[in-house]
């Protein structure tokens, strides 16, 4: 059996109907994608930490400049310098 498809230029096409085991194997080939999906984003969930920790290795080791200078950052919360003592100790 044949299906017809059209595309946008009016010209119409015979594509051949997928067979059972061409179906099979192409959720088998996705179900193996997602897993591998899964099994790579788990992993990274769990060393997140250590990728991450060498661009923070001097996360909030100093006072921030504009903080210091005018008691106001245009970053607020997400700068990377303290705003305050407490911050440096953390």
């Amino acid at each position: 059996m044949q299906l017809s498809a059209c595309r946008k230029s009016s010209v119409c096409v015979d594509v051949p109907c997928p067979t059972w085991e061409n179906l099979d194997a192409v959720m088998k080939a996705a179900k193996t994608v997602v897993e591998g999906l899964v099994l790579f984003l788990s992993s990274m969930g769990q060393r997140r930490h250590d990728f991450l920790s060498p661009f923070n290795a001097r996360y909030k080791t100093s006072m921030c400049r504009d903080f210091l200078e005018r008691r106001s950052c245009p970053r607020a919360a997400s700068c990377t310098f303290a705003h305050s003592e407490e911050e440096l100790e953390k």
